[in-house]
């Protein structure tokens, strides 16, 4: 079930809609369950810019992947999403599968987490880009194996003419990986969604993509949505960032303005998560204790305080996602660095 919200949303998106590529406006997601409907995502509003990267940062459960697959319409009927997902002027949101399909691929595009699970493991992979190519516009066989190959090259894999005829299990991880990105690009989408692009491979690989991923927004001008739980490689590799928590955005900004002050207390509890080169061998890792809620009961308050440092009284009701400070937007009665 889909519904789209009329009104001062289709407004709002109307007077920024020449400033981005994609317009999220309070997208909602819940599927049926036994023990009740379960609120993966609550009134989540984004931005997506052309030629920028937006990070959507979380623990696993945080709504991140069900927000970019509600906006792909790739959640199956038993997802009802409200709302609206607006990209380059099309609404999304109630959109008739087959029209979706159609530009799955030419306006948005996906990079899983896991390539070997993603790719045919009996075809070679210059045939499955060129399939990929041909699925979006009409040329031939020959045009399109040189149009995978390429694509291929654009994504640095090396001696692409000879790769093209490998089989993914002769590819490494990361090749592999850069052979769903050149199929994600064949038909040169507006935004590229990259969902843990980087799971499972060594910090140099990692680093190699997420490098590509930077040139290849400013090569093509699209806009990338980077899925992520590590704050530290958002803080290096995106424009502007989205702190999501129990299906909510609870803090957003610039990146450099929400690395430089954060304010909402689980950004600071991601951020001194991360492991640090120069912390003490023998020092434990720092971990967020607790567990986030369970999305199928209801949430008294504000979600993180069972697991917050700085609860207080307030914390019973739920804070709204507000401007605190000019592009700096949080969801806390108790803000880091700022008088309460």
């Amino acid at each position: 079930m889909v519904t789209s919200t009329e009104g001062g949303i289709v407004s709002t998106i109307n007077s920024v809609a020449m400033e981005h590529s994609l317009i999220v406006e309070r997208l909602s997601v819940s599927f049926k369950s036994g023990a009740g409907d379960v609120h993966a995502v609550n009134d989540v509003s984004l931005r997506v810019t052309p030629g920028k990267t937006l990070g959507i940062v979380g623990e696993s459960g945080s709504g991140k992947s069900v927000t970019v697959r509600a906006v792909m319409g790739l959640l199956g009927h038993s997802a009802t999403v409200t709302g609206s997902a607006c990209l380059d002027g099309e609404e999304l949101v109630g959109m008739p599968e087959d029209q979706l399909r159609r530009r799955r691929g030419i306006k948005m595009a996906m990079v899983f987490q896991d390539p070997m699970s993603s790719l045919n493991p009996t075809m070679r992979i210059g045939s499955q880009v060129a399939e990929a190519v041909r699925q979006h516009r009409k040329v031939g066989r020959r045009e399109a194996w040189s149009e995978a190959v390429a694509l291929l090259r654009s994504v640095r894999v090396p001696d692409p003419e000879r790769r093209a005829r490998d089989y993914p299990h002769q590819l490494s991880g990361g090749m592999r990986q850069r052979v769903m990105i050149a199929m994600a690009l064949s038909a040169r989408p507006s935004v590229l969604f990259a969902d843990e692009p980087t799971t499972a491979l060594d910090v140099t690989t990692q680093a190699q993509i997420l490098t590509l991923l930077d040139d290849l927004k400013q090569r093509y001008g699209m806009g990338v949505v980077l899925i992520t739980h590590d704050l530290g490689i958002a803080a290096r590799h995106t424009d502007d960032l989205a702190v999501m928590y129990a299906g909510r955005v609870v803090e957003s900004a610039p990146t450099k303005t929400l690395i430089g002050a954060i304010r909402m207390p689980y950004t600071q509890a991601l951020m001194d998560a991360i492991p640090r080169i120069d912390a003490p061998s023998h020092s434990p890792l720092a971990s967020i204790e607790g567990s986030p809620p369970d999305p199928s009961k209801p949430i008294l308050g504000c979600a993180f305080a069972p697991r917050c440092p700085r609860v207080g009284d307030r914390c019973t009701t739920t804070p709204l996602l507000a401007e605190g400070e000019p592009g700096h937007r949080w969801a806390c009665w108790y803000p880091l660095g700022v008088d309460a």
